[in-house]
């Protein structure tokens, strides 16, 4: 079953939801042009529950307007009907249905077994067979009256001997047997049916916002599940329990879950990216960046909680302060603990603080990776003047250089007056730290001819080598490429990197555009930060300047292109540091 939208069904439901109470019905003296005034907008069928409420029993004494329809209308009629079905099912879902929402809502797997030991208590009570403790508590969970006997008013609605009068101020109280056994119909249902619940309609249908872009994320927000396991614990006299945490959402560690938030990213990044290509870059840079500050949203399935221990009776209070989920629901052996008491979902959020942390940073990472290409936009959009090269030149001179024995890929490129010329951590065996003696460079879209090269000069500070090719080879090296002066760079400059990321056979060769944003010491050696996306295998590649002219050789990045936003060190070493090297 699903419940009853009622502010869908009645309008003026959130304004009159307050006034709705069992405690309602009775008898207000009104004036003279209050009791005229309600019944006029009864007869006009504008009166709500909250005026039907407020004017209470006095001011349908001198009339017919609840007994006889035709001195009102059909129309009119049949909004008082309407009315008295809302009040009904108001008073059962915000009081009766009150304990079985909090299952939903926290422990949802529980509520068909809720239901069931819902309907076996509703009948003992009905019957007179709850104990005085157990009758109060039964009360005061559905926001029964203490002084109604419901066990026989249930009885004389059944037998005909009471009947509704579909009036909320009735004396006879009819109106509570029908909220009891409405209450009742619904436990039947939940208890062989479950609660279904229903889809989500509230997301733009515009493909490019954060909703539609990334619905399993928003959604995994909202339904953070966590697995646990209960554990009795024992120290000296004391006895508690402790929860085991099992998993959450899936994931069986903080990182998992931030793991699998950029991996839910990626899909609907790329769908980003190819959907705005049609823009003008400044037009996708300010969609970029909109959407970022839209998806800060999800920021906030996070908040801030604070936890108080008390280490005795009479001894200090400690406090913990910490990130909790806004939204988390629970599986494990106790359900009615997670689903009806604040402090113990109080106290398995501080446990899980490092799951809320993880979330939060996993949206940093997401947020990083807008940033990133929002800011590549804007640094591409200042250009007033378009570069061109020659890409089919420039990568005529760009190779693959690679180890069989060390699985070693990395990028190497011919400069004129210099060599080949690469980075040190390509041709050094990770894990011994020997120079690999198999290196060989291939064009990438040529797998038949494969030079075998060696080391001639390399520096592991300064992260660069120097290849040598045969003599009997060296036809199969183009002109080369020029050096230029790194040293002039400055911010905002045109950068155009070369090289083979993550090779593939068959793979032609990558060429992007950039600019220079900045200048950074990485491990006591200037690097040249930049706007290009930079991944594993594209080290000792090319960075060409405006001109064409070697700057740089490409040195950090990412190990992916999926993981590209995860560092901001896309760094290339100046070129003028090969003069050092000796």
């Amino acid at each position: 079953m699903q419940f009853r939208n009622l502010a869908k069904e009645y309008p003026e439901y959130l304004n009159d939801r307050y006034a709705i109470s069992f405690y309602s019905y009775g008898n207000k003296a009104l004036t003279k042009e209050e009791r005229e005034a309600f019944i006029e907008k009864w007869k006009s069928g504008t009166a709500t529950l909250k005026d039907w409420i407020r004017a209470g029993s006095d001011a349908f004494s001198a009339s017919t307007l609840i007994n006889d329809p035709e001195a009102i209308g059909e129309t009119t009629a049949a909004r008082r009907s309407k009315l008295y079905d809302w009040w009904i099912e108001s008073i059962v879902q915000q009081y009766h249905m009150r304990r079985i929402k909090d299952v939903l809502r926290y422990t949802p797997s529980y509520v068909q077994e809720y239901a069931k030991l819902s309907l076996e208590e509703l009948d003992q009570f009905l019957s007179g067979n709850l104990g005085r403790y157990e009758e109060q508590r039964f009360r005061q969970e559905l926001g029964l009256k203490a002084e109604v006997n419901y066990g026989k008013l249930i009885s004389d609605f059944n037998s005909g001997v009471l009947k509704s009068s579909e009036d909320i101020h009735d004396p006879q109280l009819a109106h509570h047997a029908e909220a009891i056994l409405r209450y009742k119909s619904y436990l039947e249902l939940i208890a062989a049916q479950g609660i279904e619940t229903p889809q989500q309609n509230g997301h733009s249908t515009d493909s490019l916002t954060p909703q539609s872009l990334w619905p399993e994320i928003f959604e995994l927000g909202k339904n953070i599940t966590v697995k646990y396991r209960s554990q009795d614990h024992y120290y000296k006299e004391d006895a508690f329990v402790d929860y085991q945490i099992i998993s959450v959402s899936g994931s069986y560690s903080p990182s998992s879950l931030r793991n699998k938030i950029v991996s839910l990213f990626q899909p609907g990044f790329e769908k980003l990216i190819a959907e705005i290509r049609t823009e003008s870059i400044e037009d996708q840079a300010d969609i970029i960046s909109e959407i970022k500050d839209e998806l800060e949203e999800l920021k906030d399935y996070v908040q801030k909680a604070e936890y108080v221990k008390e280490e005795s009776e009479y001894g200090p209070r400690k406090e913990y302060h910490f990130l909790k989920f806004d939204h988390l629901k629970f599986e494990g052996d106790s359900p009615s603990t997670f689903a009806f008491h604040d402090s113990s979902r109080l106290f398995i959020s501080r446990k899980l603080a490092p799951y809320a942390d993880e979330w939060l940073e996993g949206i940093n990472e997401i947020s990083r990776k807008l940033e990133h290409a929002a800011n590549s936009l804007h640094l591409l959009k200042q250009s007033s003047t378009p570069v061109t090269y020659d890409v089919e030149a420039i990568l005529s001179n760009v190779f693959v250089v690679e180890s069989p024995s060390g699985g070693l890929q990395g990028t190497a490129f011919h400069l004129k007056g210099v060599g080949l010329v690469t980075c040190d951590h390509c041709i050094v065996d990770p894990t011994t730290g020997n120079i690999l003696t198999d290196l060989v460079i291939y064009r990438g879209g040529d797998l038949n001819q494969k030079i075998q090269v060696k080391v001639l000069k390399h520096n592991e500070h300064m992260d660069l080598a120097i290849l040598e090719i045969p003599e009997e080879s060296l036809s199969f090296l183009k002109d080369g490429l020029t050096v230029g002066n790194s040293d002039a760079l400055k911010h905002l400059d045109d950068i155009a990197v070369a090289g083979y990321p993550n090779y593939n056979f068959g793979d032609t060769g990558y060429f992007n555009l950039g600019r220079v944003s900045g200048f950074r010491v990485i491990n006591g050696m200037s690097h040249v930060l930049v706007s290009n996306i930079l991944v594993g295998g594209n080290s000792g590649g090319p960075a060409l300047n405006a001109s064409g002219e070697v700057i740089g050789i490409v040195a950090t990045g990412a190990d992916n292109f999926r993981q590209s936003h995860t560092t901001e060190w896309h760094g290339i070493i100046p070129s003028n540091i090969l003069q050092f090297l000796k």
